[in-house]
């Protein structure tokens, strides 16, 4: 690891074995010096989210929860009254107290949704698009289905999407 930080190469698992270029979330499993971690996320390029098998969601690793943390206040998803949308017992209170009195629309609180539980990441014009076409090809619109067909497809829908709105 140290040799990728000072070469300022993306982190791969074994250079003569298997070429696997490291992910942030590996990186983050690895127990690293803080600083050479740091050093060692700033050269990942894939952009692929770790799978929490609790909430079955992908996880969006950032400088506020590692996935250790998420994996730990993870538990049983419940929908929220309003919005019906499923968070997690513990953060489902604060969530419906904030829901109840915002006046965003249904798709826009889906695609909020989603937008930091996908595999890969998306914009929100293109979980905008994705999510208008399910409605149009009667497919289901809860976020479950939609986050494991935008995991089924990652990279190719989201050049597909990003093409047609640039041509749209």
């Amino acid at each position: 690891m140290e040799e990728f930080a000072r070469n300022r190469e993306v982190p791969i698992c074994h250079k003569m074995k298997c070429d696997y270029e490291l992910s942030r979330h590996d990186i983050s499993s690895i127990p690293l010096e803080r600083r050479l971690s740091d050093r060692l996320l700033k050269l990942v390029k894939g952009q692929q989210r770790p799978f929490c098998s609790k909430c079955h969601f992908y996880i969006d690793i950032n400088d506020n929860e590692n996935f250790d943390e998420h994996f730990e206040s993870c538990g049983d998803l419940i929908p929220c009254e309003y919005c019906q949308l499923p968070y997690p017992f513990q953060q489902l209170e604060i969530h419906a107290t904030q829901c109840r009195m915002d006046k965003t629309s249904h798709n826009e609180k889906l695609t909020n949704f989603i937008l930091s539980r996908t595999k890969y990441p998306f914009t929100k014009e293109q979980i905008r698009f994705f999510i208008q076409q399910n409605k149009n090809r009667r497919m289901p619109l809860d976020p479950s289905s939609i986050i494991e067909s935008l995991a089924i497809y990652g990279k190719i829908i989201s050049c597909s999407i990003l093409s047609l709105i640039e041509f749209i």
